[in-house]
């Protein structure tokens, strides 16, 4: 993992995962994956992504945009789950904004604790506090 500024995730390519946080938020938001970037002259820009965490719903909020992606069986019952999210927005006004980018062997490593909790709880256990993200140039925690 490690952690950019906007002029480095303004460059980053299409199905990067990342999360990202601000002054206001301390904490790393949810787990999401890049869709397209846009850039502007004067150095600001855009983004689209989407969560890769579930959203579970009652069935009230279904559009047609993600009803064409639900087969018949997905929205049987209660509660369903919409499994990527959709693509949105992001809006981007925050560009001291910091993203932390999830390489392919943090990725490797989270499939791995998915699929056998057990080393999560390992990995927690002896592990505390060995990961150190390098900060981006210029910019301090």
């Amino acid at each position: 993992m490690r952690i950019v500024g906007w002029a480095e995730f303004s460059k980053m390519p299409r199905g990067t995962v990342f999360q990202m946080t601000d002054d206001r938020r301390p904490d790393w938001g949810d787990l999401r994956v890049l869709d397209e970037i846009w850039t502007w002259e004067d150095g600001r820009g855009d983004f689209v992504d989407a969560s890769l965490l579930p959203t579970i719903s009652l069935g009230l909020n279904i559009t047609e945009a993600n009803q064409a992606a639900l087969s018949k069986g997905d929205c049987e019952g209660d509660l369903f789950t919409i499994h990527p999210d959709i693509l949105s927005r992001d809006g981007l006004f925050e560009f001291k904004r910091q993203w932390l980018i999830w390489e392919r062997e943090d990725l490797e490593r989270l499939a791995g604790w998915l699929l056998d909790p057990m080393k999560a709880l390992q990995a927690i256990g002896y592990r505390i506090g060995e990961i150190a993200l390098p900060m981006p140039e210029g910019e301090t925690a």
